[in-house]
């Protein structure tokens, strides 16, 4: 393809950036509202300017980062309701954990 076409390389690098800064934002490398600024992601991730770019979008469609417009991105804010899911799904593995292990502890345990 001559004009816009994608390569199946890009694709793959910007699949692999996203699955890498993903990854970074879910264990708190990348913490909420942090700015992310393009030409640090891609000392630390790789990529190129393009590919970076096209990453933060698709993060952006995902809503883990936000595009603000002649302003970049940044990571996105956790609600107060998105706190409380958190909690609320913490509060119920440690709940079944310690259920199990109860139910299968002997006196070694």
């Amino acid at each position: 393809m001559i004009f816009g076409g994608r390569s199946q390389e890009d694709e793959t690098v910007v699949a692999m950036l996203a699955s890498a800064i993903r990854r970074d934002i879910s264990f708190g490398v990348l913490r909420p509202d942090e700015k992310l600024k393009i030409e640090a992601l891609r000392q630390s991730y790789g990529g190129s300017n393009h590919s970076m770019r096209e990453t933060l979008r698709m993060l952006a469609a995902e809503g883990l980062v936000e595009a603000t417009s002649q302003r970049g991105f940044r990571v996105t804010s956790a609600t107060q309701e998105d706190l409380q899911d958190i909690l609320m799904m913490r509060l119920e593995t440690e709940k079944l954990g310690l259920s199990r292990a109860l139910e299968r502890g002997d006196v070694a345990w």
